[in-house]
């Protein structure tokens, strides 16, 4: 199991290889933060369960475990959950400009089977 956090707002996302993880991400972002890329639909498969990240000490995943980025294919690397989702969110940060402060968090809508919102931030 790969696990990311999202970079815009913390939420844990998790699925099994690198390409459903990738598109379970996609999927949380158009979801959760009603972004998406132009001309491409979210995967509509089931969404990851997105929990809020509490404190735990990083899950070995296997060295060079990787997510792709959704908007615009990147792939980014980690051996754990901390660096995966440190080198996704300084990617969207650096490539795409987009951080904590900028993502519309639409928590109070259904983000699908299994989803959880996470406590206002």
């Amino acid at each position: 199991m790969t696990e990311v956090r999202c970079p815009l707002c913390l939420r844990t996302v998790a699925a099994d290889g690198e390409t459903a993880l990738s598109h379970r991400l996609e999927d949380h972002l158009a979801a959760v933060h009603d972004i998406r890329v132009e001309g491409r639909e979210p995967h509509r498969g089931p969404l990851a369960e997105a929990t809020p990240a509490p404190p735990r000490p990083p899950v070995p995943m296997g060295p060079g475990q990787g997510v792709r980025c959704p908007l615009c294919g990147r792939r980014i690397a980690g051996d754990d959950i901390d660096a995966l989702s440190d080198g996704l969110r300084a990617h969207f940060e650096g490539a795409h400009q987009l951080s904590r402060s900028s993502g519309r968090d639409h928590s109070d809508r259904s983000t699908g089977p299994g989803a959880r919102n996470s406590p206002s931030q």
